[in-house]
């Protein structure tokens, strides 16, 4: 009853400071529970759910799992950016812990990076120690570390804790980037859906073949076709997990890059605000393009020859043209990017150099073509 008022008297101090604050409780022993969640907050409904917590009567908890459950619910958050907000994490416990593997210090020091104080509240007559993980997590991540040491200690150190810590000014240890949690978006944010997990029956892989669904257009460049690699729909295409929504992998990367708030390989959703990352191997071809700019201004062409897909062996059989994103025949002659090591169909290779000015549409390199030929009619 003490640690429920104790938490009660900490609430309503911290709202008649800052009466936009958000609170969730998480419980944890060996297993973890989101009593009430941020969105869910309210001082009426926090109160109710506190009370009503039926704690598990084991002595040692593993620490592991409740930084997990925590960071769970940040992340939920986090991920609507709501912008200018401060995060902490507040650890009340009347048992030891248990920290096997190196998870919880992952955590913890990604809290320190990102500039998350995470403070540890023991009350010490259940179990007569000091707990060296908590007070080891406290100092990693500049909170506060408290024992109390009688019932009567509690309501008072948890209503002192309500305010937190001042925010770090500039002469702080941390970066701008750290203090924008940049670090801890680019970890929180989710994966795109591929194009496997977004077409779910043969109707959806018609539509996005044909290009004659408003489905299939991309979210931010509104064509069917992608404004950076100028591929098809099917080329580049991924969903957002969080609404469905289609869009190009490369208009995401370029999406990305235009965000200020975000790291350069992450992006807000433009429909629901999710955080999705830009897939490792489309943000590294970015970084190259960048990385080309000033070369291609005064560009020494790339000479890209034609040869049998048989050369290359049975790998032939798992290689498939970056522009139509098909597989080869057997026998068939084929182009190879010597800078990217993209392949290309040879009349994919004529419709790509007529839509990109005799660039690679992966990697943008410009094209010397020897051995064009005028096209095979394939059939998607």
């Amino acid at each position: 009853i003490e640690i429920e008022a104790g938490i009660v008297s900490m609430i309503r101090t911290k709202l008649t400071i800052e009466d936009k604050s958000r609170y969730a409780i998480v419980t944890f022993s060996n297993r973890q529970n989101i009593e009430i969640d941020f969105d869910e907050f309210t001082p009426e409904a926090f109160e109710e759910a506190l009370y009503g917590i039926e704690l598990s009567p084991s002595n040692v908890a593993n620490i592991n799992v409740g930084l997990n459950a925590a960071f769970e619910c940040l992340v939920k958050n986090m991920q609507k950016l709501a912008e200018g907000k401060q995060f902490r994490i507040i650890i009340i416990s009347s048992g030891d812990f248990e920290g096997k593997g190196k998870k919880w210090e992952e955590l913890v020091a990604i809290s320190s990076k990102v500039g998350i104080n995470i403070d540890a509240v023991q009350i010490s007559q259940a179990f007569g120690h000091e707990s060296e993980i908590l007070q080891a997590i406290a100092k990693k991540t500049m909170g506060f570390y408290y024992i109390c040491k009688s019932n009567a200690d509690i309501e008072s150190i948890l209503t002192e804790l309500a305010p937190g810590r001042e925010v770090a000014g500039e002469d702080s240890f941390q970066t701008q980037e750290d203090r924008d949690m940049k670090g801890l978006l680019e970890v929180i944010a989710a994966d795109l859906n591929t194009l496997d997990e977004g077409i779910k029956t043969i109707e959806d892989l018609k539509r996005i073949v044909n290009q004659d669904d408003d489905k299939f257009k991309c979210g931010i460049c509104h064509s069917p076709d992608c404004m950076f690699c100028k591929g098809p729909a099917f080329s580049c295409g991924a969903f957002c997990p969080a609404c469905g929504r289609f869009f190009h992998q490369h208009c995401c990367a370029g999406w990305a890059e235009s965000q200020k708030d975000t790291p350069k390989n992450v992006f807000k959703c433009p429909v629901c605000f999710h955080l999705l990352k830009v897939p490792g191997a489309v943000h590294r071809i970015s970084v190259l393009k960048e990385n080309l700019i000033e070369r291609q201004r005064h560009p020494d062409k790339i000479e890209v020859k034609k040869f049998n897909i048989n050369e290359i062996g049975q790998a032939g059989a798992f290689k498939f043209c970056a522009w139509c994103r098909n597989v080869f025949n057997p026998q068939e002659e084929i182009f190879n990017c010597p800078n990217c090591g993209s392949f290309y169909h040879q009349d994919c290779m004529d419709k790509m150099t007529d839509k990109t000015m005799n660039r690679c549409r992966v990697c943008g390199a410009p094209f010397s073509i020897r051995g064009t030929a005028g096209g095979i009619q394939r059939i998607v």
